[in-house]
């Protein structure tokens, strides 16, 4: 469980590191919801994510002798341009491992910060046994995209900056997938503003979460994923909405372009 004292001590750690991104208030979805609707505009993070953060928590705790040696993850991008930026801050070096199925503008931005690319088949799956092997051989220091208290505990610092800069947020709309910005998101708006509801938002095409947990309950074992390549889609620009029946988001170079939060 990760605490508010945690989520607190994170936001400290990483203060000099990341940028205090803005809470705006959409007009456009405030009307199509009926209610206010702001946006936690977190593709104006240094890297253009969230990850930045988390990434930024973990290696600012490790040792010397472990930042001397390098750090390493598994990563569909987003991840991976974090831990390369925050390991290169600290004066360390991060190895990213990805599938033969992540853009090439995502790699080139990695190598760009210093970091070593490894090119290993074509799943996320496939990429961490790569990552294992390095940890094993080389000695690196394994930083999770996700399931790790540190990763955890940085994207937490989220929250904290929406019930600040909205004191009577009613609800906090969290993309999921690994579950890493969600849980943290969860734990720190949960401390401050406990009637605060905050929901898990996944695609209904891609609902990976509950796929692996339905899967996993049924067999009594853990289940692997399978990564399919798709045709990229045309980011929605700011003009596009509001859209009957379904709001989009614009991408950059981020997986989350916003983070949305409701007030009474």
């Amino acid at each position: 469980m990760i605490s508010l004292e945690t989520i607190e001590q994170a936001r400290e750690r990483i203060s000099r590191h990341i940028r205090i991104t803005p809470v705006v208030m959409s007009a456009a979805l405030s009307e199509l919801a009926g209610t206010q609707v702001s946006l936690k505009l977190e593709h104006r993070q240094l890297t253009g994510s969230f990850k930045l953060r988390g990434a930024t928590n973990a290696v600012l705790q490790l040792t010397q002798s472990e930042r001397d040696r390098g750090v390493v993850a598994a990563s569909t991008g987003n991840h991976g341009r974090a831990l390369s930026y925050a390991a290169g801050a600290i004066g360390s070096r991060a190895t990213i491992c990805m599938s033969h199925l992540v853009p090439e503008n995502k790699v080139a931005e990695i190598r760009r910060l210093g970091a070593r690319v490894r090119i290993v088949g074509s799943s996320q799956d496939e990429a961490q046994v790569e990552v294992d092997r390095l940890v094993a051989e080389e000695g690196l220091s394994m930083i999770p995209p996700f399931d790790h208290p540190w990763i955890i505990a940085g994207q937490g610092t989220v929250g904290l900056e929406i019930v600040e800069a909205m004191p009577d947020v009613a609800a906090v709309l969290v993309p999921l997938s690994g579950g890493g910005l969600a849980a943290g998101v969860a734990a720190a708006v949960k401390a401050v503003r406990p009637d605060a509801k905050v929901i898990g938002i996944t695609m209904e095409r891609g609902a990976a979460m509950k796929a692996i947990r339905y899967s996993s309950s049924m067999r009594g074992t853990r289940s692997r994923l399978r990564s399919i390549e798709v045709s990229p889609t045309r980011s929605a620009a700011a003009s596009d909405w509001p859209m009957p029946g379904r709001i989009r988001c614009a991408k950059p170079f981020s997986t989350t372009w916003c983070l949305l939060a409701s007030a009474r």
